[in-house]
C-alpha cells in the first residue's frame, strides 16, 4: 500500500498551516543545504521552492508552488554522490515534473534571498558532473541491519541441529534409560516448533526485501508491492504470490514455497521418532523349546497300547497288517474336520514375551494334488472311474454304486511279512504300491488317492446329463515321506512357523534293525532312513508305520456318494464323503457353486490339511525331541526413522540458501524490508533521509503522523 501526505479538510485554518511550515523549517534546516531539506507538507498540500533565474544566471526571486498531492518518485531514480558528502541528490536531467511541479497557487509565493537561490543552482550544476552510482552496504552494516533475522536464523539452526543430535544419540535407547520426566517426543516437538518459528522470520523478511529488487529493475504495477508484503505474512499470501508470479520471480517464489512447506516441518520431525519394542536376549532362567521329530514310534513300540485291530474293517484278507495306529488315525480325521491346519498348532514353551529358534529339520508328511482327467475310464454302462491296476486288487475301494457321482479310491504302500516271497500274495503286494522302490528317492509314496466326481457346473445333473463325459473330473492326491525345514518364532500375537523347504528329493536307504526284547530271540524290522546334505542328523521311519499310515489314509479317504440334482435325493455311502464333497463341490454338492476355492483348489486344501496334521502328530508324539531356542525380553525402545528427516533437511537448506541469496542480491539496496514508513517517505523528492538506516531511525524518532479525514477521503498527514 502506498502512503503520501494528502491535503486535509478545508475547515482547518491557514494559520495552522503556516505554523506547521515554520515548525518543519526549524526541525530539518540545521546543517542541510536548500536541496537537502525535505519538502514541506502542509494541510493544504505540499510545496517546493522554485528559483527564478535571469539570463545572466543571477537569482531574481524564489516562489513556493503548492500541489495537492506530492507525486511519487520511483525508487529506481538515479542518485548523485559527492566525493565528500554521501547524501544523495537527484539529477535534474533525470528528474520528472514531480520533483518541481509547475502548477502554482495564487498568493502562495514565498520569497527567498538571492544568495540562497544561487546556492541551489550551484549544487544542481555540480551534481551533473558526478557519476551515477548506488551506495553499497558494507558487510558490517549488512550484519547490523539484518541482525534480528540473522539471530533468528541462528536460533532455528541451533534448534534443528539440537533435534538431530538428540534423535541420533537416542536411537535404540531403552525407554527406561530415558531419565527425564518429559518424554523425548515432547522435546522433539518443542525444538521442531522453535525451529519452524525462527526460520520463518528470515524467510518473511527476505520476501519483503525482494520487492525493492523487483521494482528496481523495471516499472511494475503498484499492486506487486502489496503481493510481496502479503507473502511475507504467511502461507496464504505466499500461495497468492506463487499463483501470480509463477517463475517470473524465481527467488521470491522459492521463499513463498518455503513458507508454505514450513507448515509441515514439525510434523515430519516428530514423525521420525517413535516408541517401539526391541527384543533383548534373556540371560535368566527362562527358556524356549519346541518339539520336532527325527523318527516316529507308536506307543506300542514304547511299551504302550496305541495300536488297535481293524476288526471287520480289513481291506482284504491278503493284507496282513491287521492293526492300525489310533494316534495317526485321529490325526488324519483332524485334518478332515479342521478348516485350517498349520504348523503353528504345535504347542511350544516360551518363558518370556518373545522367543525364536534357529531353522530346524523335522520328519514330515508332504502332499501334492494334480489333475487326472486323462486317467478316467468310461466303460459302457459303468460309472466313470480311474483304474487302479485290476479288479484282483480291490485296495482302498468299497463297493461302487452304479449311480454314484462322487467317490475316492486309493493305492497305498503295504510292505508286510510277505515281502521277499514269491507267492501270489507278494505279486499282489508289489502291484498295490503307488510307486516302485526304484525311484530316485528309493522310497515309494505312502498313498495315491484318486477322486472322481460329476461337476454340476459342467453339465446337467440328471441321469441323462451325467452320461456326458465333459461333466466328469478326476484329481490325484499324493502323500509321501519328507524332511521339512521350519523357522519358528513366538511373540504376543502367537506362534509363527514358516516351512522353508520340504526336501522331498533326497535318497532314502532301507536298513534292517535288530533288537533283543529281553530274550535271546532277535526282534527285527526295517527302517527307511535319510540324511540331509551337510548334516549329521538322521531321520527314520519304520516300514510297518508306513504300512499303517498308508492303509489308514486309504481306509479313511475311501468315499462314495450320490449327489442328486434339484429335487432329487442325496445318498452317502461313506463317513467322510460330506466333508470332501463340500470342499470340492461347495456347501451343496448337488448344485453348481461359483466359489473360486472349490474344485481342485478345495481338494488340494483338504489334502494339505491332512498332511500337516500328520506332521504335527509326528512332532508331538512321545518319540519327539526338543529344540532349544532363545528367549527374549521385550523392552520399549526409542526408534528413529531417518527417512522422515529427509524433508526437513532439504527444507532447512533451501531456507538458508534463500536467505543468503537475498542478502547478496539486495546488498546495494536499502534494507527497508516490509517497513511502511519507508514506503511512505521514499516517494518524497530531495533528501528524504532514507539513505542509511541511522538516517531513517532519526527521522522515525522525530516525525509524527496523524490519520485525518478531509475532502471526502482519508489522509495520513505528517504533523
Amino acid at each position: 500500500m502506498s502512503y503520501a501526505a494528502l491535503p486535509p479538510s478545508p475547515r482547518l485554518e491557514q494559520n495552522h498551516d503556516d505554523q506547521n511550515i515554520a515548525d518543519r523549517e526549524t526541525r530539518y534546516s540545521s546543517g542541510l543545504s536548500p536541496l537537502d531539506r525535505p519538502s514541506r507538507h502542509s494541510f493544504l498540500g505540499s510545496s517546493t521552492e522554485r528559483a527564478s533565474i535571469d539570463s545572466e544566471g543571477h537569482s531574481v526571486s524564489t516562489q513556493r508552488d503548492t500541489d495537492p498531492i506530492v507525486p511519487a518518485i520511483h525508487p529506481g531514480s538515479h542518485l548523485l554522490q559527492d566525493a565528500d558528502d554521501h547524501r544523495p541528490h537527484y539529477d535534474p536531467s533525470n528528474a520528472t515534473a514531480a520533483v518541481f511541479p509547475t502548477s502554482t497557487s495564487a498568493g502562495s509565493g514565498l520569497h527567498a534571498t538571492g544568495t540562497q537561490a544561487s546556492l541551489e543552482m550551484q549544487d544542481l550544476d555540480q551534481s551533473n558532473e558526478l557519476k551515477l552510482t548506488r551506495p553499497r552496504t558494507s558487510l558490517g552494516q549488512l550484519m547490523q541491519t539484518w541482525r534480528w533475522e540473522i539471530f533468528t536464523w541462528v536460533l532455528g539452526t541451533v534448534g534443528y541441529l539440537s533435534n538431530l543430535i538428540l534423535v541420533c544419540i537416542s536411537d535404540g535407547m531403552l525407554q527406561k534409560n530415558w531419565h527425564s520426566r518429559i518424554q523425548i517426543t515432547a522435546f522433539v516437538a518443542a525444538l521442531a516448533q522453535v525451529s519452524q518459528s525462527a526460520l520463518l522470520v528470515p524467510t518473511a523478511s527476505s520476501i519483503a526485501q525482494l520487492k525493492w529488487k523487483w521494482v528496481l529493475t523495471a516499472s511494475r504495477p503498484a499492486q506487486d508491492i502489496d503481493r510481496f508484503d502479503l507473502a511475507s505474512r504467511g502461507p496464504d499470501g505466499s500461495m497468492r504470490l506463487l499463483w501470480y508470479f509463477a517463475l517470473k520471480q524465481n527467488l521470491a517464489s522459492l521463499g513463498a514455497l518455503a513458507t508454505i512447506l514450513l507448515l509441515a516441518f514439525p510434523t515430519f520431525v516428530q514423525q521420525a521418532v517413535q516408541i517401539g519394542t526391541t527384543n533383548f536376549q534373556n540371560t535368566g532362567a527362562e527358556f524356549a523349546s519346541l518339539p520336532r521329530a527325527t523318527q516316529y514310534l507308536s506307543d506300542g513300540d514304547l511299551g504302550g497300547s496305541n495300536n488297535a485291530f481293524f476288526d471287520q474293517a480289513r481291506l482284504d484278507t491278503w493284507f496282513r497288517s491287521d492293526y492300525m495306529d489310533v494316534y495317526l488315525k485321529s490325526a488324519v480325521e483332524a485334518g478332515l474336520l479342521a478348516a485350517d491346519v498349520t504348523p503353528d498348532d504345535v504347542a511350544s514353551h516360551c518363558g518370556t514375551e518373545a522367543c525364536s529358534w534357529e531353522p530346524y529339520h523335522t520328519l514330515a508328511i508332504c502332499s501334492g494334488v494334480e489333475d487326472a482327467d486323462h486317467m478316467l475310464s468310461f466303460e459302457d454302462g459303468a460309472v466313470p472311474r480311474v483304474p487302479l491296476g485290476g479288479d484282483d486288487i480291490p485296495q482302498g475301494r468299497k463297493k461302487i454304486q452304479p449311480e454314484s457321482t462322487f467317490r475316492a479310491e486309493s493305492k497305498f504302500f503295504a510292505a508286510d511279512r510277505y515281502e521277499g516271497s514269491t507267492d501270489a500274495n507278494y505279486t499282489k503286494l508289489v502291484r498295490s504300491r503307488p510307486t516302485p522302490n526304484n525311484t530316485e528317492t528309493n522310497l515309494p509314496d505312502l498313498a495315491h488317492v484318486y477322486l472322481t466326481y460329476f461337476d454340476p457346473c459342467l453339465g446337467t445333473n440328471n441321469i441323462a446329463g451325467r452320461k456326458d463325459r465333459k461333466g466328469w473330473k478326476a484329481h490325484k492326491a499324493t502323500f509321501n515321506l519328507c524332511i521339512q525345514t521350519h523357522n519358528t518364532s513366538y511373540n504376543a500375537s502367537g506362534m509363527h512357523t514358516t516351512i522353508l523347504s520340504n526336501n522331498e528329493k533326497i535318497n532314502w536307504s532301507n536298513e534292517t534293525v535288530v533288537e533283543y526284547d529281553g530274550s535271546t530271540v532277535p526282534y527285527m524290522w526295517k527302517n527307511y532312513c535319510a540324511q540331509l546334505p551337510n548334516s549329521t542328523e538322521r531321520f527314520c521311519l519304520a516300514d510297518r508305520v508306513m504300512v499303517l499310515l498308508g492303509g489308514q489314509l486309504a481306509l479313511t479317504l475311501n468315499t462314495t456318494a450320490y449327489w442328486g440334482g434339484p429335487g432329487d435325493h442325496y445318498y452317502v455311502y461313506s463317513l467322510w464323503a460330506p466333508n470332501l464333497g463340500s470342499d470340492v463341490l461347495g456347501r451343496d454338492p448337488g448344485v453348481c457353486s461359483t466359489d473360486e476355492s472349490r474344485g481342485i483348489k478345495g481338494y488340494e486344501h483338504r489334502i494339505s490339511n491332512i498332511a500337516t496334521s500328520l506332521t504335527n502328530a509326528f512332532r508331538t508324539a512321545n518319540s519327539s525331541t526338543a529344540v532349544t531356542g532363545t528367549a527374549y525380553t521385550t523392552e520399549p525402545t526409542i526408534e528413529v526413522n531417518y527417512m522422515w528427516l529427509i524433508f526437513p533437511n532439504v527444507l532447512y537448506l533451501v531456507i538458508s540458501g534463500f536467505f543468503l541469496a537475498t542478502l547478496i542480491q539486495t546488498r546495494d539496496l536499502p534494507s527497508w524490508k516490509s517497513s511502511a514508513l519507508a514506503l511512505l517517505w521514499c516517494k518524497e523528492p530531495g533528501d528524504n533521509h532514507l539513505l542509511t538506516p541511522n538516517q531513517m531511525k532519526t527521522r522515525v524518532k522525530q516525525a509524527r503522523v496523524q490519520l485525518l479525514y478531509g475532502r471526502d477521503t482519508w489522509q495520513l498527514a505528517e504533523t
